[in-house]
C-alpha cells in the first residue's frame, strides 16, 4: 500500500481539496530543503536577519516557536499571534523576520533549494 503525505492550505480539507489547494503533496514534485536552522531575536530588537548568500531569492518558510499548556510547537509566519505582526521577506542573500514585539522570540527558517539533492 503506498502512503501519501498532503498538507492543506488554511481553510481546505487535505483529504477533499484539489492540488491547486495544497501546500505539500507528497505526490507532486517539491524542493528539496537546503538548510534549516534556527534564529533567535533578541529583546528588545523587532527584526533579525540570517544570512543564506545563495546568490538568488529561494523558496523559504518561517516558523515561530510558541508554547502552550500542552508543550512547545511551530506556526508558520505570516501571522497574527496576540496582536504582534510578523512578517519576513527574501533577498538574494538574506532572510529579515519582523514583528511588532520586542520580545525574545525563536523562529525555525526552512530553506529550499532549486536543485533535488543539495
Amino acid at each position: 500500500m503506498t502512503r501519501v503525505v498532503k498538507i492543506a492550505k488554511t481553510g481546505f480539507d487535505a483529504y477533499t481539496t484539489g492540488d491547486e489547494n495544497l501546500s505539500f503533496s507528497s505526490e507532486l514534485a517539491s524542493h528539496s530543503i537546503y538548510t534549516s536552522t534556527t534564529v533567535t531575536k533578541t529583546s528588545p530588537a523587532t527584526s533579525v536577519t540570517y544570512n543564506h548568500n545563495l546568490g538568488y531569492v529561494p523558496k523559504v518558510w518561517v516558523f515561530i516557536s510558541l508554547s502552550d499548556g500542552g508543550g512547545a510547537y511551530y506556526r508558520r509566519i505570516p501571522q497574527n499571534t496576540t496582536g504582534d505582526r510578523m512578517d519576513y521577506y527574501i533577498t538574494t542573500s538574506s532572510v529579515v523576520i519582523s514583528t511588532d514585539s520586542t520580545a525574545t522570540l525563536s523562529f525555525r527558517v526552512l530553506i529550499f533549494t532549486r536543485s533535488p539533492n543539495p
